[in-house]
């Protein structure tokens, strides 16, 4: 309903009592109040003629009806704007269980690569499919590598199918430029996993490190020690450890084939923490670590296992503070370029347990992980495993058959 009531015949024209067409410069606009979206809509009808610009306007208030009832929306929102209205849906799937706090911190930094590139004031009604034809050589001159370029381009394309239902683009996804996949994965863990010297460095280094404090800063050391330790048996992902409680991790002892006590944990990984939202069970070596770090902090069993408090996370900024200053003391070279994290304990469990002899799918059990993803992650390390099953003899006797020369 239009709050004006009276009109100039000659230069106003109510249309259906929403809408109006009237006169500016001698030609003919429309004007039509959106609640829905609480705005007005003026366009040029693009005529003199006063019974044409009649026809035009009727026209129009039609199609914006039908526009409106579609849920089709009339004002473009910015690049800034969309991804901030796709950030505050996508939080509603942590408290819900569907993401986890590191997953949407990653989509987050995804989105902000997006904005870097398109512009943050770009109308979302001026992009076409093919505007990200060129992200792909934008994000390589940023360094990025291979995998993370195309993870960021899964993200955006899974924003523009939101915007698209809730009617903010005209298109469902980006069309990107095709590249050859470059497998570099298996290569970056390669890089990244510590040697076995470099864990008893790491771990001999972290001794000497937590000596020279006290107080909090002394808990807080201890924390990034037994880190190490019990990450390096375990091979939790950082976010299933930062959620880890006490009550998840039952220590028991066992005698070992040399009947000698063994001390051992048995973990488990709730649902809600796990990067695939799938509890597991494992039991892994280094249950004397759970055991001296609970100790030391004197927790309860609801405490979170590694927090200073009992209740406070170990961040991800304190543990990178205390992991690096530990890699320094151990004197572990390049770590930082070959991109040593405390994640590289995880590489360094797996590879050891397969190494061990232990089978593929155990492994995998342990880790929340599938065998194919070992396989194909893994497998160019294990070759000393490769080399001791070539030799390996059959059942036949050598005699029967001589050595090839």
């Amino acid at each position: 309903m239009l709050k004006k009531q009276i009109f100039d015949p000659e230069s106003e024209i109510p249309i259906f009592g929403d809408a109006l067409a009237y006169v500016r410069d001698g030609h003919w606009q429309f004007r039509m109040y959106v609640a829905a979206e609480k705005k007005y809509v003026v366009r040029s009808l693009k005529t003199r003629n006063r019974a044409t610009a009649i026809s035009k306007a009727q026209d129009m208030y039609h199609e914006i009806l039908m526009e409106v009832k579609s849920g089709k929306k009339l004002f473009s929102m910015t690049t800034k704007e969309a991804v901030a209205e796709y950030l505050k849906y996508r939080h509603k799937d942590i408290a819900t269980k569907g993401i986890v706090v590191g997953r949407f911190t990653t989509i987050t930094s995804h989105l902000n690569h997006f904005l870097d590139f398109i512009g943050r004031d770009t109308r979302m009604k001026d992009l076409g499919v093919d505007h990200m034809e060129d992200y792909y050589g934008f994000r390589l001159g940023e360094k990025a590598s291979q995998s993370t370029i195309f993870n960021e381009q899964s993200t955006i394309n899974a924003m523009m199918k939101w915007l698209y239902r809730n009617g903010n683009t005209n298109f469902e996804s980006f069309i990107y430029r095709p590249v050859s996949k470059i497998d570099t994965r298996a290569e970056d863990i390669r890089k990244a996993t510590i040697t076995e010297d470099e864990y008893i460095a790491l771990y001999t280094a972290a001794r000497s490190y937590v000596r020279r404090s006290e107080g909090e800063e002394y808990l807080e050391r201890e924390i990034a020690r037994h880190w190490i330790l019990i990450n390096a048996n375990c091979g939790m992902r950082n976010g299933e450890a930062r959620q880890l409680k006490v009550r998840d991790a039952e220590i028991f002892t066992v005698k070992a084939s040399n009947e000698l006590d063994r001390t051992l944990v048995r973990l488990t990984i709730q649902a809600e923490t796990s990067k695939w939202r799938k509890s597991r069970m494992a039991v892994c070596r280094g249950g004397k670590y759970f055991e001296r770090l609970r100790e030391l902090l004197k927790s309860k069993n609801d405490d979170l296992v590694f927090s200073v408090d009992g209740t406070t996370p170990f961040t991800e900024k304190l543990l990178l503070k205390h992991f690096y200053a530990i890699c320094s003391l151990a004197k572990i070279k390049d770590f930082r370029e070959r991109g040593i994290s405390p994640y590289s304990l995880r590489h360094f469990m797996i590879t050891e347990r397969v190494r061990a002899g232990l089978n593929v799918l155990s492994v995998a059990d342990m880790c929340g992980t599938s065998i194919k993803e070992i396989e194909a992650t893994y497998h160019h390390m294990f070759d000393d495993v490769r080399i001791s099953n070539a030799l390996i003899p059959s059942r036949r006797r050598a005699a029967k058959k001589p050595e090839e020369k």
